[in-house]
């Protein structure tokens, strides 16, 4: 899996340093800090995974590097812009216009076409795209037959698809990808990764938070957390790598 252009001089799309997230403690009053001091980066064309048991801080961690949640304390820069210095408006500028995101749940719109859901986040950054820009998105992602049809009709795997599609055509800096094969069967998931890991060869980053660690091993580095913190980093990890790296971290 090394790839030559992932040497040095790559520039980091994502940066995070000293990044820690608290959330209100209810039921003890006061706060729990769910994130502490968390350093990570990605760069271009750099796909990366992270794994940890659960309630170790994955999607947490995630939300907060892609400007989802804000952080309590830390910085963190997409693309080179400090995110937590953005107004609310300007951030959702920023994310239309050099993020994507994929979620397990596809996030499709069920009264739009595939074709239309492609074309959503770029109309919401200000652009038209063209009708042939829109076909070639999902004829990447072999779904060009299914242009008109909308999300209820398809299967998990398509609406998948469609929603990789629809990153595709924004071209965006970093992809984040929440459980993208969750709740896929496996040739579907295999099909998925495959289209992520094309994303990242054509220059994207790719930062994806997975539990299934043969996907997570698909990946060029995996990041394996324990309780809010980094507790490794494993370069070209294999799949046995990752299971005793988490089953150490839990």
């Amino acid at each position: 899996m090394a790839k030559e252009r992932l040497d040095s001089d790559m520039h980091a799309v994502l940066t995070a340093s000293d990044v820690r997230k608290t959330f209100p403690a209810a039921s003890q009053g006061g706060e729990v800090e769910i994130l502490h001091s968390v350093s990570v980066s990605v760069r271009a064309g750099e796909m990366v995974s992270i794994v940890g048991p659960s309630g170790s801080g994955k999607s947490t961690l995630l939300y907060c590097l892609a400007g989802l949640e804000r952080p309590s304390s830390g910085l963190v820069t997409i693309d080179g812009v400090d995110i937590g210095a953005l107004s609310p408006r300007r951030l959702a500028v920023l994310r239309r216009r050099r993020v994507g995101f994929i979620f397990q749940s596809y996030n499709l719109i069920p009264s739009l076409t595939a074709a239309q859901n492609v074309a959503l986040p770029a109309r919401l950054a200000g652009r038209h795209p063209a009708r042939q820009e829109i076909t070639a998105a999902l004829r990447s992602v072999e779904l060009e037959a299914l242009a008109d049809s909308r999300p209820g009709s398809m299967s998990g795997g398509q609406q998948q698809r469609v929603a990789i599609a629809r990153t595709l055509l924004v071209k965006p800096a970093i992809v984040f990808a929440d459980e993208p094969t969750g709740a896929l069967d496996a040739a579907s998931g295999r099909r998925v990764l495959d289209l992520l890991r094309s994303v990242s060869d054509a220059g994207s980053a790719v930062l994806m938070v997975t539990h299934d660690l043969e996907s997570a091993a698909r990946s060029d580095r995996g990041i394996v957390l324990r309780d809010g913190t980094v507790h490794q980093e494993l370069a070209e990890p294999t799949p046995e790598q990752l299971l005793d790296a988490v089953a150490a971290a839990a």
